[in-house]
């Protein structure tokens, strides 16, 4: 129906269907991470196979962005310690992220937040 209601002077690309060999589970926050899916690998195949025969696969061509220049960061954290959990709890970070608090100055911490729970036996 999409294709159908599209003037000719726009490609239509494809869509995804549902199939349940690679939906992959959510949660309350959005997706579950990868390293928690035991069969990612699987599901990541399956969606490739699928696709390999649709119109995804005739993208159209990449466009090249010009890189930005790279100034230097002012070190405004100079001194400043900042501390991250960094455990199945916490577990999402985007690394740019830490790399411009390191190329401001800030000298990075991690923590484990269930450590206590299980040296306790908990």
């Amino acid at each position: 129906m999409i294709m159908q209601a599209m003037p000719s002077t726009i490609r239509y690309f494809g869509g995804m269907p549902r199939d349940k060999q690679f939906v992959l589970p959510e949660r309350h926050l959005g997706l579950v991470q990868a390293e928690e899916v035991s069969d990612v690998d699987t599901r990541i195949s399956a969606a490739a196979a699928t696709y390999r025969f649709d119109r995804l696969t005739a993208l159209p061509e990449a466009v090249a962005f010009a890189k930005p220049g790279s100034a230097a960061l002012p070190e405004l954290l100079y001194g400043v310690r900042i501390a991250f959990a960094r455990d199945n709890a916490f577990s999402f970070i985007y690394p740019a992220n830490l790399d411009v608090l390191r190329a401001m100055g800030a000298t990075l911490v991690f923590f484990f937040t269930l450590s206590r729970y299980k040296s306790a036996g908990c």
